[in-house]
């Protein structure tokens, strides 16, 4: 229990913030979400420190980076690619870093243990210091918001149109599969995967059903095959 003190009380700190004021749905994403959430609304409940609003309906993901390494009914539990509004993200934050850490192996790939680790805690101190400037930078800040605020807009354009290009993509090859699958099977398809979407906030075992079955190749029936 008092392990999780911490994280319990950030989320219920941010869950209640001024600006959740009208929200009533919240997708939380955490790297152990499968572990932390069993025990947390009893946590929650029997501390006077933590609380939450019982009208929030909060759907729980976990990275794509880390939901992979998870066991196999994480991904269709977890995984942000099973989660209706969730949309195509990623869900990690300090991991993407990582691309602009790796930069930095051409000084470390012949250097010693010791100074391997001394190369690579400069350059994640230096991206700490560099936020932590800027967190401090209110003045310029306010200068530059506008130019931010029409960076911003360009960005979200240019994401919002390779979205729509994707989309059709996405829905020429959907209905493709679909004209070519039984109709019956196909309807029958679409009754469990939505029943399963409903039951998810409930438990997510609901969604085994989009889990990938595993067949037994050619090799494991060898293996079965009895020696005599």
């Amino acid at each position: 229990m008092y392990r999780q003190k911490n994280i319990d009380y950030a989320v219920c700190q941010a869950l209640n913030g001024p600006t959740m004021a009208g929200v009533t749905r919240v997708l939380l994403i955490y790297d152990i979400m499968c572990r932390w959430w069993k025990n947390f609304l009893a946590r929650v409940d029997s501390s006077e420190f933590l609380e939450l609003s019982p009208s929030l309906e909060i759907s729980r993901g976990i990275g794509d980076m880390h939901v992979k390494g998870h066991v196999k009914g994480c991904l269709t539990g977890y995984g942000l690619s099973y989660i209706e509004g969730a949309g195509i993200v990623d869900g990690e934050i300090l991991e993407t870093l990582w691309s602009v850490l790796n930069e930095s192996s051409p000084s470390t790939r012949g250097a010693t243990l010791a100074h391997r680790g001394e190369i690579l805690d400069d350059h994640m101190n230096h991206s700490n210091w560099k936020k932590v400037v800027g967190i401090g930078m209110n003045v310029v800040l306010y200068l530059v918001v506008v130019k931010l605020m029409m960076l911003a807009a360009g960005t979200l354009i240019r994401k919002w149109k390779r979205a729509l290009d994707l989309l059709k993509d996405a829905e020429e090859n959907f209905e493709g599969l679909s004209d070519t699958a039984d109709q019956a099977m196909l309807r029958l398809w679409e009754r469990k995967a939505d029943a399963a979407q409903s039951k998810r906030s409930q438990n997510v075992k609901a969604m085994d059903y989009f889990a990938v079955k595993d067949y037994p190749g050619w090799w494991q029936h060898l293996l079965s095959v009895p020696v005599r």
